[in-house]
Order: structure tokens, then sequence, then C-alpha cells
């Protein structure tokens, strides 16, 4: 029996069976036991075999949420951590944009394969979630699809490549968005399984993306709406009194991308100057809505391999 332990608020020596409330300053009984914020349940609710107690932080109680989640989710990025360990940053379907250390990883015998964590690679995973905290770990990840052509052709790769610099320069939200987490997976299958011509589909995605982002084109483009005012977002008769404009030719083939499927974006026509001075326009269209809209590098490449 404990008496009079000074305890820290991070690691509390638990006991076998304890009083509800038991001080942060002293402990009436223990087994050696630790409770610490790294234990996957609820600091008030901890479960050791049949032992559950409360732990009382002074008059409140501090309270630490944990739970298993399972879902899918789209890799935007991988960076070693240590010797054998990487983090991961995962749009996740259930819980948005995360943060995951996936252990062992780079070691000899892990049962993670490196190909998985490729960016783009749309995977399975079940992971331990704590809303305090910025970086989770993961309990199991398994691939939901194996592309069959992205990875290992070229102008698909590019593409991909710009696609997914978009998404993780724009997407920060660490909230539930199953609609836009639909919309980037569909866009990434569609690219690695068509056979039709794709010079088009990164910027049916960056249009199209812009209505998940909060500033998508309003108005459609016409006799009377020719000029679509990039500033204030809209279609318009009258042509602004500043730059931020698209011309009539750049405005109808905005309102077409809007408009057609992705199935059938490919029949906007583009020369290929034309498709980079649009793609150039859709970036500065992104800086002029997204306050610190950092560089992108990727689209240097789609101007080498697109035709």
């Amino acid at each position: 029996m404990y008496r009079g332990l000074p305890v820290s608020k991070s690691t509390i020596p638990c006991v076998g069976k304890f009083s509800t409330n038991v001080s942060l300053g002293r402990l009436k009984q223990g087994n050696g036991l630790t409770l610490s914020e790294n234990f996957f349940g609820r600091c008030d609710e901890q479960r050791f075999g049949k032992v559950t107690g409360r732990i009382g932080l002074r008059k409140k109680s501090k309270q630490f949420q944990f739970m298993l989640i399972k879902t899918k989710g789209i890799v935007f990025r991988t960076k070693k951590y240590s010797e054998t360990s990487v983090i991961t940053d995962i749009f996740t379907e259930e819980k948005g944009l995360r943060s995951y250390i996936i252990n062992g990883v780079r070691s000899q015998k892990s049962k993670v394969a490196a190909g998985l964590l490729q960016i783009m690679s749309p995977v399975e995973l079940i992971a331990y979630h704590r809303e305090d905290k910025e970086i989770e770990r993961v309990k199991e990840i398994k691939a939901f699809h194996v592309y069959h052509s992205l990875p290992f052709d070229v102008r698909k790769s590019a593409v991909g490549m710009f696609m997914i610099e978009i998404a993780r320069k724009t997407i920060h939200s660490q909230e539930e968005h199953p609609e836009l987490f639909q919309f980037l997976l569909e866009s990434f299958l569609f690219l690695d399984e068509t056979t039709q011509p794709f010079a088009n589909v990164h910027l049916h995605f960056m249009v199209n993306l812009t209505g998940y982002l909060g500033f998508m084109p309003g108005g459609h483009f016409g006799q009377e709406s020719s000029i679509f005012d990039m500033q204030e977002g809209v279609f318009t008769d009258i042509q602004p009194p500043h730059p931020h404009w698209l011309s009539q030719a750049f405005g109808e083939k905005l309102d077409l991308l809007l408009l057609l499927p992705l199935e059938r974006c490919h029949e906007v026509p583009f020369t290929r100057e034309e498709r980079q001075a649009f793609l150039k326009n859709m970036l500065y269209y992104y800086r002029l809505h997204i306050e610190h809209f950092p560089q992108i590098n990727s689209h240097e490449i789609l101007e080498e391999v697109l035709v």
C-alpha cells in the first residue's frame, strides 16, 4: 500500500482496485500498473482486465477519448520518421486529413509493403484515433485498390502527381467530408482505368475541386455572360475594371469543364498552348481565392509530357 506518494499528471501508478476520485497528490493503494496518456481508453474509465476506476484531477476529471476507426483513405504524402518508421499524411473518408506514424515499414521484416504508402495510393486502415493528437498510430493498413497503369505510365503519373499536389496544398480539414473523398477517389481511379485521352483530366479536377473549396465559378457562359471575372468568381457580360478575368474563349472552356462529366472532359478542345495557358489561369484563380496559396511545381512536368 502506498500513501502520500506524489504523482504527475502524465503518469499515474494505478491500483488493482481503487476508489473513485483518487487524488492526484496521494494514492490509497497500488500494484505498479501505469496509466499514461498513451494508454488506449478513457482516463475516467480505465479497464485492466476486470479492474475499473476513475482518476480525479482535483475537482475536474481529465478525459481522453480514444477509439479505433476503420476507414478508407488516399495517401497524400509519406516522409521518413526514423530508421524504420515513416509519417504519412492520409486523407480519410471518416476523419479528413490525418497524419499517422507507421512503425517498422522500412525494415526488412516489415509486413507493410513500401509501395502501399506511395502517394495517390488508395488504402484501408484501422487506426487509433484521439481528437487532441496531431499524429496518430495505425493498427492495420492495406490496399483497397491496386492501380494498373497509373504508376507505370509516365504521362498518367505526371497528371496524377499534379492532382495530388493540388489536393495536398489546398485540403487541410480534419473533419469528415465523404463527398470530397469520393471526388478525389473517383478522379484517381478514372485516371488509372481510362483508355480515352486524359490530357484534360487535371483541368477538370482543378475546376471541379473549387466546389469543395468554396469558390466554384458562379453562373454559366452565354451571350450575356461571356466573360469570367476571376476576382468575383462569376460569369458576366461586362469586362471588369481589374485585370483578373478570362477571355471569352477560355470562359467557354471553363463552363464546359464544369458541365461535362469526367468521362467526357476530353471533348473540350484545347491546343497544347491553350491548355498550358488555361492551367496557369486556373492556378492564378486559386491564388486569388486561397490565402497564402503555395507554389505549385509539378505543372512544369505536365508541360513537357502532355501534347
